[in-house]
Parts: C-alpha cells; sequence; structure tokens
C-alpha cells in the first residue's frame, strides 16, 4: 500500500514530533524497509514502516545558505522500536555530528555534549545534541568535551567505561635514512 502525507504527518504527530525536528533534520522519509545482516536495511516493497533520516556533518537549513552539505548514510528505526536502529551504508558513526563539529569549533566555548539514546529523542529535542550510532568509531569525538550528558543509564554507563578504558599502545615514530640519494 501507498503512504500518504497525511499518514506521515499522523505518525508524526504520534510520535511527539513537531515541525522544528523535520526543519532541523532537514527531511523525514517513512518508506517500507527490511533489515540486513550487519546493521544495514533496504528499502523493499511489503517491508514494515520505518523513519528515514539522513546522516550528515551539518544542518540542511544552513548548508542550504551555502553548498549542500554531504549526506554520509540514512539511519532507519522502526517507530514502536526506536532502540534499534538501521544503516544504508554503515559509514555513520553518529547522529548530530553537526553538534558535535560546531561545538569543537568553538573550543574556548566548549561544555558538554548532549548524548541521546535513540534517535527518536534526538527528534524530539528538535536534533540539539548527537547519538551514537557506532560507539567504536564515535568515542573518538567525544574525549574533547569536559562532560559527556546522556538521557539513559545503560548509555552514560558505557560511554563512561569506553572513555575510562586503557589506550592502546601509541606506536614510536622514528627517522630513518632510506639509504638511498637522488
Amino acid at each position: 500500500r501507498f503512504f500518504n502525507r497525511d499518514d506521515g504527518k499522523g505518525l508524526l504527530q504520534r510520535l511527539g514530533l513537531n515541525y522544528r525536528a523535520v526543519l532541523n533534520v532537514g527531511a523525514i522519509g517513512i518508506l517500507p524497509i527490511e533489515p540486513c545482516n550487519g546493521g544495514l536495511f533496504q528499502i523493499v516493497e511489503g517491508g514494515r514502516l520505518a523513519i528515514i533520516l539522513p546522516v550528515a556533518d551539518e544542518r540542511p537549513l544552513s548548508a542550504w545558505e551555502g553548498s549542500p552539505s554531504p549526506i554520509y548514510d540514512l539511519l532507519a528505526f522502526f517507530p514502536e522500536h526506536p532502540e534499534q536502529w538501521f544503516l544504508r551504508i554503515g559509514g555513520a558513526a553518529m547522529l548530530g555530528m553537526e553538534t558535535v563539529n560546531s561545538t569543537l569549533l568553538k573550543i574556548e566555548q566548549m561544555k558538554g555534549l548532549r548524548l541521546y539514546s535513540t534517535p527518536i529523542s534526538w527528534l524530539r529535542n528538535e536534533c540539539e545534541g548527537a547519538v551514537i550510532l557506532k560507539p567504536d568509531q564515535a568515542l573518538v569525538y567525544l574525549w574533547p568535551f569536559k562532560e559527556v550528558i546522556t538521557d539513559d543509564f545503560s548509555q552514560a554507563s558505557a560511554v563512561y567505561h569506553a572513555l575510562h578504558s586503557p589506550l592502546p599502545d601509541i606506536p614510536k615514530v622514528m627517522i630513518e635514512p632510506s639509504g638511498r640519494t637522488a
């Protein structure tokens, strides 16, 4: 069956999303998907309806003022299970990188970074902050922050333990002439 605009508007309202969330993220799709191996998804006829969001480095509204921001990936989640999400190509580490990047650019004013445990809670809060999509790749972005504030105890615990785990050995950097001369 086709999913029309009124159905989509009603679903977004039932999820507690307002027009600011749509404006801040740039576009919200509602399409049938099927999860695949490796945390990926594909769009298929007859799949379950999912919310689909673009993952980019900056807000689309700021991109409209200049050149468009590249979209690195698409994120999909089922409205009834927002704690489980899927990526289209698997290239995104965080949703909300524009907040991370803009805060890092203002290092002297930097305070905390707000993390949300699900994309729906991020959307409900008008896309301020970020959602860790791939913890093994995203944690490197958290090191510069003085505080990380989260909405979920298990996420707070995981982030705390990951940030306080020992760093791997850093290789020595040496200079050794190659022996060849021009």
